[in-house]
């Protein structure tokens, strides 16, 4: 069956004494956690059904969502209920007034830094001049600094040609704000832009500026890096080959010999990362023979042989060979200690 919309009531679902209906939780006290919506007729409070926690993530949230909408309405607000700000300002000065005093000493420092004590006389000419302002006018007039001296874009100098005299309102409006400076190519260097659209055409000139000494630059590094490439080819094709000096005996005619450097031949072999020495004889052939005998005692037949008439060697350098396999497969892990003793 169709309703009419009319005949629906929406009502909001029955909760208990001090739960939230957004996050659910129970509070005892409803005056710390619940904003008041209205008063009944005996007086007693009726609070709202959601806490303060919750209405301030909503809050949030909505700010967020429409920020410039926001804002717009605070200062709207702000405009129109002056005397209630300009109140709530001066409780919370009372309340804080440790922050003032901070923020105001470094003011006065920032400014005492900023200024130059060649010039007190002028920028006492300033002050002087804004006192007279506001008895002729009636309108309270202040010395305002052009560049900001408390800025993250900008340190202004307390200095006459950074100060003016305007009304205290303007410069309440105005406040720290620094509207970026702007390179103006005709002038030849950095100027105030007047607006936002003279500030836009200066910050294109200032990039085009930026593009061609960039565009400058890399030309000259290409031309540095061609000079030095033509003058290292010169070199190159000047400079006479050296030709290596190399040993007659620098290789070596069998597999597992070297010569050794005091003298005659070192039969040798690597196993495991770790060198194994089967000897030191007076020729060639003999060192050979020491190898082919010692690589097989220790790794078996399956081992690189070097192609030999024979192997005959006298029975004292073969059991020296046999002994230095022993105690190479020892220190290899090849056989277990134990064996050996």
């Amino acid at each position: 069956m169709a309703h009419r919309r009319g005949d629906i009531k929406r009502t909001r679902p029955i909760l208990q004494d001090g739960e939230c209906s957004k996050c659910h939780l129970i509070f005892e006290k409803l005056s710390d956690q619940f904003l008041v919506s209205h008063y009944k007729q005996d007086g007693s409070p009726t609070y709202n059904h959601i806490c303060k926690e919750c209405r301030k993530e909503r809050r949030k949230k909505a700010y967020q969502k429409n920020r410039d909408k926001e804002l717009a309405t605070m200062r709207e607000w702000h405009k129109n209920n002056r005397k209630a700000v300009n109140k709530r300002h001066r409780e919370y000065r009372v309340k804080n007034p440790h922050i003032f005093n901070a923020k105001t000493g470094r003011r006065r420092l920032s400014v005492t830094a900023a200024t130059n004590i060649y010039e007190l006389n002028s920028i006492k000419a300033f002050y002087s001049h804004a006192q007279d302002m506001t008895k002729v006018t009636g309108v309270k007039y202040v010395v305002d600094h052009i560049d900001p001296v408390n800025h993250h874009l900008v340190c202004g100098l307390n200095y006459p040609a950074n100060l003016r005299v305007i009304p205290e309102e303007e410069n309440g409006l105005k406040s720290n704000k620094f509207k970026p400076y702007g390179f103006s190519r005709e002038l030849g260097y950095y100027a105030i832009a007047v607006d936002d659209q003279e500030l836009s055409v200066m910050l294109d000139n200032w990039l085009k500026y930026e593009e061609t000494q960039t565009d400058l630059q890399n030309k000259k590094l290409a031309q540095a890096k061609t000079v030095k490439k033509l003058k290292n080819e010169i070199k190159r094709t000047n400079r006479e080959p050296k030709k290596k000096a190399r040993k007659a005996d620098a290789k070596n005619k069998y597999k597992g010999v070297n010569e050794y450097s005091k003298g005659g031949y070192k039969a040798r072999m690597q196993v495991k990362n770790k060198e194994v020495c089967f000897g030191y004889f007076q020729d060639e052939l003999t060192a050979a023979k020491a190898y082919n005998i010692g690589s097989r005692l220790l790794l078996g037949d399956g081992v690189y042989q070097n192609d030999l008439p024979d192997e005959n060697l006298p029975l004292d350098t073969l059991e020296k060979i046999a002994n230095k396999v022993n105690k190479a497969k020892v220190k290899l892990g090849l056989i277990d200690h134990s064996l050996t003793a």
